[in-house]
């Protein structure tokens, strides 16, 4: 997911490659998309599993926050260097706030490294109880749940973007142009 991001900041341009360009802009998005999944479900188990009982609640929503807390950086970022002149904004300030995401990279390597599995994890491959193909014992074992749970994530996902683009549009409708307000008297 952050090298998709941090790849939409080197993308070439429309006039030096054509069609090409958005082209690729839609591939990394969807890349980006479908790298979000495995990162937010992979964030939310590490977090829950090395959580400490009686707090499992608690710490398992901080994930949750993510991206909420990706699109206050992600706003604030392009506040500060849409600031630039226009000229040097679209020919290259733009770039800054995916050129930057290569720090989240970073970070999130290095925590994932240095994270140890978990006591339950170990003794399950101690055990030698591992799943060999986990995704299709999970759709040939639990097919009603695995459908249910892809359902209430579309569902709480498409409620989720429906109320960020609409307060996005709502903040630059009202903030960049507010409407003209009578004066008192007229």
């Amino acid at each position: 997911m952050g090298l998709a991001t941090f790849l939409m900041g080197v993308l070439p341009t429309f006039q030096f490659v054509g069609l090409l360009a958005p082209i690729l802009l839609v591939v990394l998005r969807a890349l980006q998309g479908v790298a979000v999944g495995g990162e937010w479900g992979g964030a939310a188990l590490l977090v829950v599993e090395h959580a400490p009982g009686g707090r499992r609640g608690f710490y398992g929503s901080w994930p949750q926050m993510g991206s909420s807390a990706g699109l206050l950086i992600a706003t604030g970022l392009f506040t500060a260097v849409s600031s630039l002149p226009e000229e040097q904004f679209l020919a290259w300030g733009w770039r800054i706030p995916f050129l930057l995401s290569i720090v989240l990279v970073a970070v999130g390597l290095v925590i994932r490294l240095k994270i140890a599995e978990t006591l339950a994890f170990q003794k399950v491959k101690e055990a030698g109880a591992e799943a060999r193909t986990p995704i299709v014992d999970a759709v040939r074992n639990y097919p009603k749940s695995l459908f249910l749970v892809m359902g209430m994530r579309v569902a709480e996902n498409a409620c989720g973007y429906i109320f960020t683009v609409f307060v996005l549009d709502y903040v630059t409708q009202e903030w960049a142009c507010p409407p003209a307000r009578p004066t008192p008297g007229s």
